[in-house]
């Protein structure tokens, strides 16, 4: 996926996206293949600005165009 960004937490947000997408892939995959998972998968992000904007549903209004 290539898309044009204008600053770094709209990047880090759509990479926060993309990432999500792949985990529910690969966890759709384990189940298929009947691979118990432990527990549920966790994604990390050091950006302060992309994890409130992804946290804080009041933002997403402001951020409609990402």
């Amino acid at each position: 996926m290539q898309a044009v960004t204008i600053s770094s937490v709209e990047a880090e947000y759509k990479a926060m996206s993309h990432t999500e997408c792949e985990m529910i892939w690969i966890q759709s995959l384990l189940c298929e293949m009947r691979v118990i998972s432990p527990g549920s998968m966790m994604m990390h992000c050091d950006n302060q600005a992309a994890t409130y904007v992804a946290n804080n549903p009041v933002y997403h209004e402001r951020t409609k165009h990402i």
